[in-house]
């Protein structure tokens, strides 16, 4: 991570480092956000019920 950083800071673009960088799905997966998204739509109201 530091070194893409520093590659992007020194060549003052990202095209070198891009085949390199995960996709948010990617990221997402990693951080088990479809766990997160499952116990949400299980556990939260809907926003309507809220403002009642």
């Amino acid at each position: 991570m530091r070194q893409a950083c520093s590659r992007i800071i020194a060549e003052e673009n990202t095209a070198s480092v891009e085949p390199n960088i995960a996709t948010l799905d990617e990221v997402f997966e990693l951080l088990k956000y479809d766990e997160l998204a499952r116990a949400e739509a299980v556990y939260l109201r809907p926003d309507a019920e809220l403002r009642k």
